[in-house]
């Protein structure tokens, strides 16, 4: 019984290291100043328009067109709101790529994960691959398993709800247009997303969850609570 406990121990360490040594790496493969990304912040309101139009025309199909300089504040809003985290956003008429590198705290030696993935024009979510670190999955297995996960940890169908709404993504060297289905259906679900915390962590989530999608449709709202982590 020691000697198979042992044994499992040992494959557990060889497993663990290198897992370390295949999606951890020591340098982040995004560099660049959140400054310098939200240059057009004033771009983005245009976006958060479309997002409301779709909020309150929640019956009706939306096309949504970012840019590049949209693109570029929304993930510098991103890096200001959770500083471990650089991200990136290009693309052209082919593919879109979006690049993140999460620094990991000091006890783990301040290194980073590094993730990448490959978005292509298509008549749905099209992701073609997805890397981290040194490993390369499929996009396909990569988005299934995020979607099992975030409908799992939510208790609800909520992933599989937001990738319906993708009905088509078009791109050219200056723009992407996600054509969306009719929001009812995703807004419907997320009512129904928990935590698996308690049931006041559960009542200040969906308090939470009301509180973005009233902000989005340009209603006023006291501040949101905050959850307790």
């Amino acid at each position: 019984m020691r000697l198979m406990l042992k044994y499992i121990l040992i494959i557990l360490a060889i497993t663990v290291i290198s897992i370390w040594l295949l999606v951890v790496e020591s340098k982040p493969i995004v560099q660049v100043a959140s400054y310098q990304q939200v240059e057009h912040a004033d771009k983005v309101l245009s976006l958060f328009e479309e997002l409301r139009q779709s909020l309150r025309q929640r019956y009706d199909a939306k096309t949504l067109t970012i840019s590049n300089p949209q693109a570029e504040s929304l993930v510098g809003f991103v890096q200001r709101a959770v500083p471990s985290i650089q991200a990136e956003f290009k693309f052209d008429k082919e593919h879109a790529e979006a690049k993140f590198s999460y620094q990991l705290p000091n006890y783990l030696l301040g290194h980073y994960i590094n993730l990448t993935a490959v978005l292509v024009p298509d008549d749905k979510l099209n992701i073609t691959k997805v890397s981290i670190g040194a490993v390369t999955i499929p996009g396909a297995w990569a988005l299934a398993v995020a979607e099992d996960i975030a409908n799992a940890y939510t208790n609800s169908q909520v992933a599989t709800a937001a990738i319906a709404q993708i009905q088509s993504v078009k791109m050219t060297d200056y723009r992407i247009m996600v054509d969306l289905n009719p929001m009812d259906s995703f807004l419907n679900e997320a009512k129904n997303i928990e935590t698996g915390g308690d049931s006041e962590q559960a009542k200040l989530m969906n308090i939470r969850i009301a509180h973005y999608i009233r902000l989005l449709d340009g209603m006023y709202v006291p501040p949101a609570p905050d959850l307790q982590t």
